[in-house]
C-alpha cells in the first residue's frame, strides 16, 4: 500500500513540474549569423522569439515572434504575420520543431533553408540548436588532457568526427603571458577560460568600430594568455564533407 501511495505521489509531483511554465533557450552559431530561439512552454502552449544576430552583432539583431503548441517533444509553431526568418522554409506555414537529447544535453532540431556549400544549391536541411548556456562541467569532464613531450612546445593529436555536432574537447594547463596557437584544419575552434567563460576576441576593427567573435575556423592564436590554469579547447568539424585529420597545439612564451 505504501509503495502505491509513493508511486502516486511521484506522479503528482511530476505532473506539477510539467504543468509549470518552462523557459528554454537554444542557439546555433553560423559562420556569419547567430540564430537564437527563446520560448516559454506553458502546458501545451508555446510562445517565443527567433533572433538573428547579423555578423554576430547583438546590436543588429532581427526578432521574429512565434506561437504554437507543444505535445511531448514536438513543437508546432507559426510566426506572427506569416513572416518567418529568411532561413526558415516559407512554403510551410506551420513548422514542426523537435526537442531531442544529445551528449551535450537537450537540443532543439529545426528545419532550415540555405545554401549547401558542397553542391552550391539551396535546399532544406536540419540544424541542431544547442542550449544557450554551455554546460561547462560536462565539457570539463569529457576533456582530454594535452601533454607535451619533454623539451617540446607543440603536440599533434589525431582527430576523427562522426558528424558536425560531435565535439572534441581538450584541456591545456598554461601560464599567464604565454601564447597558445591552435591549428585544426576543417574545424570550428572555441576556447573556454579557466573561469568557465568563453574566450572572445576582436575579429574586425576599423577605428572605433569593433566586431567580436567567440570562435574561429581552422586556426586560433591567443597571445599573452590572461590567466593561469586549464584552458578548454572545443573542436567541431565545419561540414559533413570536411575530414579533419589532426589538431596541433603550440605554446610559446
Amino acid at each position: 500500500m505504501m509503495k502505491i501511495l509513493l508511486f502516486i505521489l511521484i506522479l503528482i509531483c511530476a505532473a506539477e513540474i510539467f504543468a509549470q511554465p518552462q523557459t528554454k533557450c537554444f542557439r546555433n552559431d553560423g559562420l556569419r549569423d547567430n540564430h537564437i530561439v527563446r520560448f516559454e512552454a506553458d502546458g501545451g502552449d508555446v510562445a517565443g522569439s527567433y533572433f538573428v544576430e547579423s555578423d554576430g552583432d547583438a546590436e543588429q539583431t532581427q526578432t521574429f515572434d512565434f506561437s504554437g503548441t507543444r505535445s511531448g517533444n514536438t513543437l508546432t509553431v507559426k510566426f506572427a504575420g506569416d513572416a518567418p526568418p529568411g532561413v526558415v522554409p516559407s512554403k510551410t506555414k506551420s513548422l514542426i520543431w523537435t526537442l531531442a537529447h544529445s551528449a551535450d544535453g537537450e537540443i532543439l532540431r529545426i528545419k532550415l533553408y540555405g545554401k549547401n556549400y558542397e553542391t552550391n544549391k539551396y535546399a532544406d536541411y536540419f540544424a541542431d540548436f544547442k542550449p544557450c548556456e554551455t554546460n561547462y562541467g560536462l565539457l570539463e569532464r569529457s576533456a582530454k588532457t594535452v601533454r607535451f613531450a619533454k623539451g617540446k612546445t607543440s603536440a599533434k593529436i589525431a582527430l576523427s568526427f562522426e558528424n558536425t555536432t560531435e565535439q572534441k574537447v581538450f584541456s591545456l594547463n598554461v601560464r599567464r603571458g604565454q601564447t597558445l596557437a591552435i591549428d585544426a584544419a576543417g574545424c570550428k575552434i572555441s576556447v573556454y577560460l579557466p573561469d568557465g567563460k568563453l574566450y572572445e576576441f576582436v575579429e574586425w576593427e576599423n577605428g572605433d568600430e569593433k566586431t567580436f567573435a567567440s570562435s574561429a575556423i581552422d586556426r586560433m592564436t591567443i597571445k599573452s594568455l590572461p590567466n593561469n590554469g586549464n584552458f578548454l579547447v572545443v573542436l567541431q568539424k565545419l561540414a559533413d564533407a570536411a575530414q579533419p585529420e589532426s589538431v596541433i597545439f603550440k605554446i610559446t612564451k
